[in-house]
Order: C-alpha cells, then sequence, then structure tokens
C-alpha cells in the first residue's frame, strides 16, 4: 500500500517523458439519471514522474482551501464530495471543472454542448431523451463567467510555471436504457463500470508517447483483480501482477514504447488526475439531473427536485408515477434497475 501522500509508484532511473492518468466516476449507486467516467491525462517534466501532482503544483492548486481572512485563491481540485454538495451549491465545482477544460481548450457553452466535447456522440442519444431533448441550457449554471476566467488563468499559469500539461479530460456518460441493458448482458454493474473505465484508459492511453505511464483509478466496489479486464480492454501484451490486495491491486505492462503501471486503489482521490476526473464526472451528472428536474418541474409544477439516490429517487418516483403513466415511458428508459 502506497504511504499517505505518495501519488506515483517507482519508476526506472531513465523515467524519459512521463504521463498521469486519473479515472473516478460518479453515479454509481443512485436509481435516476447517468452513470458518468471520467478520466484526465496529464504531461510531467522529465524525472517527475515519482512526484506528488499537488506538490508541483502547490503555488496554484490546492486539495483544501485554507480557512482564514485572507482568500485562497489557488485553484481548488479535490475529491468531488469535498467541493460540492447541496448545501453549498455548484458554484465551487463549476468554476474549477470549467477551467481545468479551458486548459484542455473545452470551451462548452451549453449542457449538449459539454456532453459532446466530453463523449462524443453522446449527443445522438442524448436528444433522444424526452427530458433532454428541449433542455439544451446555457452553462455555466452557478458561478459567473469571469469568476472561471480568473481561476483558468491561474491554472493556466501555474501548470505552465511547473512544467505540467493537462492534455485532455473524457468522458463516458451512461444514461438509464443503457445502463440497464449493459448490466442485463454483464449481470453486474461493476463489470460495468470496470469495462468503461478501462475503455477512457485506452483512448488515454492513445495519446501518450513512449516513456513512463502511470494510471491511477479509484476501486471498483469490492473487486481485487484487474487482470483478465486489462487484458481484455487495455492491452493486447502480457500484464504483470506487482499485487492483488483490498487496499490496493497494481499492475505493470508494456504497451508499444510505453511503459505502464495502473493502480486500483482505495481512497484514489487523493490522486489530483482521479479527484479532477471525480469533479468532472459530478459536474457532468449534476448538469445533467438539472435537466431531469426541470422537465419534471414543467410537467408538475411545485414538485422538489432530487439528486437521484435512492431513498429519494423511491419518493419522487411516487410523485410522478401517474404522469410517467400518461406519458407512456418504459421503465427501462428511465429508472434504472440495479
Amino acid at each position: 500500500m502506497l504511504a499517505a501522500g505518495i501519488e506515483l509508484f517507482p519508476a526506472g532511473k531513465d523515467a524519459g517523458v512521463a504521463y498521469i492518468i486519473g479515472t473516478d466516476e460518479a453515479g454509481y449507486g443512485p436509481s435516476l439519471g447517468p452513470l458518468v467516467i471520467s478520466a484526465t491525462l496529464w504531461r510531467v517534466p522529465d524525472g517527475a514522474v515519482d512526484g506528488c501532482l499537488y506538490q508541483l503544483l502547490k503555488k496554484s492548486v490546492t486539495a483544501l482551501p485554507r480557512k482564514s481572512k485572507r482568500p485562497d485563491r489557488r485553484v481548488w481540485l479535490a475529491d468531488s464530495k469535498v467541493v460540492y454538495s447541496t448545501a453549498t451549491g455548484l458554484g465551487a465545482l463549476e468554476r474549477n471543472v470549467r477551467a481545468a477544460l479551458a486548459c484542455c481548450n473545452v470551451e462548452a457553452h451549453t449542457l449538449h454542448g459539454l456532453l459532446e466535447a466530453l463523449d462524443a456522440g453522446c449527443c445522438e442519444h442524448t436528444t433522444t431523451l424526452p427530458w433532454h431533448a428541449g433542455a439544451d441550457f446555457d452553462l455555466p449554471l452557478a458561478c459567473a463567467l469571469d469568476e472561471i476566467d480568473e481561476t483558468t488563468a491561474t491554472l493556466r499559469n501555474g501548470l505552465a510555471a511547473a512544467g505540467v500539461e493537462l492534455l485532455a479530460i473524457r468522458s463516458r456518460v451512461v444514461f438509464p436504457e443503457e445502463f440497464n441493458s449493459s448490466v442485463e448482458r454483464l449481470d453486474n454493474k461493476s463489470t460495468l463500470l470496470t469495462q468503461e473505465s478501462l475503455r477512457l484508459v485506452r483512448r488515454m492511453l492513445d495519446q501518450c508517447e513512449a516513456g513512463e505511464v502511470r494510471v491511477f483509478c479509484d476501486k471498483h466496489g469490492g473487486r481485487n483483480t484487474y487482470a483478465p479486464a486489462l487484458s481484455e480492454h487495455v492491452f493486447d501484451g502480457l500484464v504483470q501482477v506487482v499485487r492483488e490486495a483490498k487496499a490496493e491491486s497494481v499492475y505493470r505492462i508494456s504497451d508499444a514504447d510505453r511503459r505502464v503501471e495502473i493502480g486500483f486503489r482505495v481512497g484514489g482521490e487523493s490522486s489530483l488526475a482521479v479527484a479532477l476526473a471525480s469533479m468532472t464526472c459530478k459536474y457532468v451528472r449534476e448538469t445533467s439531473m438539472h435537466a431531469w428536474n426541470t422537465f419534471w418541474q414543467s410537467q408538475l409544477p411545485g414538485i422538489t427536485p432530487t439528486a437521484g439516490y435512492t431513498t429519494d429517487a423511491a419518493r419522487f418516483r411516487r410523485d410522478i408515477a401517474d404522469k410517467v403513466a400518461a406519458l407512456a415511458w418504459p421503465e427501462t428508459l428511465w429508472w434504472r434497475r440495479r
């Protein structure tokens, strides 16, 4: 198990060009709304593969802004559960995610634009969903553009000063109908999460040149064994098992000219690359749920919005039951069965 605060696994003396990939999800447990999986890709200076991104970017990025009379102007990139809550609202999550997206030249000004930029082809399906079809609202939702611009400038300057590049952010958005059919086919939603996460990793690896690559993933439920899935979805070659344990499972692979080490660990969001993936997932899911709630408020004025999690989703389902029946929506279209 890695010691606290250590982000990367040991590399050889000649690290060459180094890349870091982080993946995470939001919406694995809810009954309403999409499952969103995201990955981030970073290039770090030669020899910095053993470094912690938070340490490299400490002048411009923080995992926890300091509490003092003097405001912390650094970019807040942390586990989405820390940055966002229903009590504090969407503002901080939106401002910092959109700043990171801008550093990847993603300038999505509408919901559909955001989905398409992160998950190409997603809107071909999304716009057929009744609650999304007429919901291409403007973004941002909860913060001012000048706040995003200021945060973007801070992050860009910090990345440049540290010699770090945020190369890409990508997502996979799985709406209930596809979620239901995939889980039925695979007979396990954990398998779906692993499959789609590793497919994103493969896409990110295809953007990496020769050199060291470290991949960080939050563990997928109670799963400890990932070698078969890595062979199926990421690598054609031999997957070397370094260790497989409850706290962390680690693998090494030679992939063309890339030397790849991939780890699945509890509390993966302590890695900045995973934390930003976590925040991106949450932002995409929250904007999608905004479309869902806006639709139902137009159909049933006064209905209490939902975040889609199990207990409140059951309440919401009861509230809309008569209207859903009148609309003749099949249950598999909007309700996740597992």
